[in-house]
C-alpha cells in the first residue's frame, strides 16, 4: 500500500469511528452556514502566519490560494455527509502547480496545518451547538477525523509535489544535455531548430562573450560517482556570481564542463567589459585543493564554443596540484608547443640532449636551473648569479660545461633557446 492509499484508509477508519460515536447529520446545516466564515478566517490566518505567501512575487500564488482553500471545507462536509473518499485530485493539481512555481512545499503544508486547527474549531462548535448531549468520545473522534483528513491531504500533496519536481528536473537535465551537446560539438547555424533552442537559452546574443571551464578532481576515479560529479558542477556554479556571468554545467567525458557567458558590452556605443576568462580564473582559485581546472580564452560567438572547449581541455591537461587553475591564455607559447607536440617531439631530440639530461641529473638539476635563470635574467651573468646565490665565475663554468656537453654556446640567443626547449621537453 503506497502513501496515498494508506492515508485514504486512515481517513476512512477515522470517519467510521466518528459515526460509531455520533451521527454527524444534525451538524451539517450548521457547518454549511459557517463555511464563509471558515474560508475568510483561513485566508487571513495563512497570510498572517506564513511569510512565503505574502512575499511571493508570483501573482498566481495568492489567486490559487483563494481558490484552493475553500475547497477543503466543502470536501470535509461531503465526507461527513457520507460521500466516498475520493482521489483528492484537487489537492494533487494544486501541489503540481506549486512545484512548477518552485513555491516551497513546507509553506503549503504549514497552510494545511493552519487549516487543521480552524477545521477542528469549526467542527467542535457545530457538535456543541447541534448535538449537546453527544458523549465525550465524540469530540475526540471528531478531532481524529480532522487529523486524518489533514494527514491525507498533506501526504498526497507531498507526493504530487515531489513527482512533479522530479519530472521537471528530468526535463531540465535532458534539455541541458541537448544544449551542451550543441554548444560543445558544434551545430548547423542554418537549422532553425537549433536556433530556437539557443535563442530561448539566451545564447544567440551578439553582445555576449563565452568562456568554457572544465574541471575534475585530482583523483580522476571520483568522477565515477554521479553524486560527486554533480557536487563539483554545483561548486563551479556557486563560485561564479550571477552578476558576473551565467553558467551552464554538465558532466561529459569524465569531466565537469561549464559554459559561461556574460555581456561584452551593453550596446555598440558602450565600453567593452573586461575579458571573462581572467575574471573566472580568479574566482575559481577558491575551488579547493582537490580540484584541477582548465579555463579557455574568451570567444565572441556560441558557434566558437567547440574551440573554447578544446582550449579548456588542453589547459586542464597542464594543471597540477601546485597550479590547480590553468588558463590557456596565460600559458607560455613554448609550453603549449611542447605539450601539443607530445611524444613526436621527444622522439626527435638531438643526440646531445641525452648527455645534457644525464649531467643535469648528476648535478641535481643545477645545469637546467642555471640556464633557466640565465634566460630569465635577460642573459645577464651578474643578475643570474645573484639570483642563484653563486659567484659569476661559477655560472661561467656551468655555461662552459653545457657548451662542452652539447656543442651549443648558451651565451648565444639561438643556442640558449634550443637548450631551453630541450629542457622543457625533458
Amino acid at each position: 500500500m503506497d502513501g496515498d492509499d494508506f492515508a485514504a484508509a486512515e481517513l476512512a477508519e477515522a470517519r467510521a469511528r466518528l459515526r460509531e460515536t455520533v451521527d454527524p447529520a444534525p451538524m451539517l446545516a450548521h457547518l454549511r452556514d459557517g463555511l464563509a466564515g471558515l474560508d475568510a478566517e483561513l485566508a487571513s490566518t495563512v497570510l498572517a502566519r506564513i511569510p512565503a505567501f505574502r512575499e511571493s512575487g508570483n501573482p498566481d500564488v495568492l489567486r490559487q490560494l483563494a481558490e484552493h482553500g475553500p475547497r477543503h471545507g466543502r470536501e470535509v462536509l461531503r465526507l461527513l455527509d457520507g460521500g466516498a473518499i475520493g482521489s483528492f485530485d484537487f489537492v494533487r493539481e494544486h501541489a503540481r502547480l506549486r512545484a512548477e512555481q518552485r513555491f516551497p512545499l513546507d509553506a503549503s503544508l504549514h497552510a494545511y496545518r493552519c487549516g487543521h486547527k480552524l477545521t477542528i474549531r469549526w467542527l467542535t462548535a457545530a457538535l456543541r451547538t447541534q448535538v449537546p448531549d453527544a458523549p465525550a468520545e465524540a469530540a475526540v473522534a471528531l478531532a481524529d477525523f480532522a487529523l486524518a483528513y489533514t494527514d491525507a491531504i498533506s501526504t498526497i500533496a507531498s507526493q504530487a509535489y515531489a513527482e512533479r519536481l522530479r519530472l521537471i528536473s528530468e526535463a531540465a537535465v535532458d534539455r541541458r544535455t541537448m544544449l551542451m551537446g550543441l554548444l560543445l560539438e558544434g551545430y548547423d547555424e542554418s537549422d532553425p531548430r537549433f536556433g530556437r533552442l539557443l535563442r530561448s537559452a539566451g545564447l544567440l546574443d551578439d553582445r555576449l562573450a563565452y568562456c568554457v571551464v572544465v574541471a575534475r578532481p585530482v583523483d580522476p576515479a571520483e568522477m565515477t560517482s554521479p553524486e560527486r560529479a554533480r557536487r563539483l558542477a554545483d561548486t563551479l556554479e556557486s563560485l561564479v556570481p550571477a552578476a558576473d556571468a551565467r553558467v551552464l554545467t554538465d558532466v561529459r567525458d569524465d569531466v565537469v564542463v561549464a559554459v559561461t557567458y556574460a555581456a561584452r558590452r551593453v550596446s555598440g556605443f558602450s565600453r567593452p567589459a573586461s575579458p571573462l576568462a581572467p575574471r573566472l580564473t580568479a574566482m575559481l582559485a577558491s575551488a579547493g585543493p582537490s580540484v584541477l581546472i582548465g579555463v579557455s580564452s574568451d570567444v565572441p560567438a556560441s558557434a566558437r564554443i567547440p574551440l573554447a572547449y578544446r582550449q579548456a581541455r588542453l589547459a586542464l591537461e597542464l594543471a597540477r596540484v601546485d597550479r590547480r587553475v590553468v588558463a590557456v591564455g596565460e600559458l607560455p607559447l613554448q609550453t603549449l608547443a611542447v605539450h601539443l607536440a607530445g611524444d613526436g617531439l621527444r622522439d626527435l631530440m638531438p643526440i646531445w640532449s641525452g648527455r645534457l639530461r644525464q649531467a643535469d641529473t648528476d648535478a641535481q638539476g643545477a645545469l637546467s636551473q642555471t640556464l633557466t635563470t640565465y634566460a630569465d635574467a635577460d642573459m645577464n651573468v651578474v643578475k643570474a648569479a645573484a639570483r642563484l646565490g653563486i659567484h659569476a665565475n661559477t655560472l661561467y663554468a656551468r655555461l662552459a660545461r653545457v657548451r662542452e656537453l652539447t656543442g651549443r654556446d648558451p651565451r648565444r640567443y639561438r643556442a640558449l633557446a634550443e637548450l631551453l626547449l630541450v629542457i622543457d621537453v625533458g
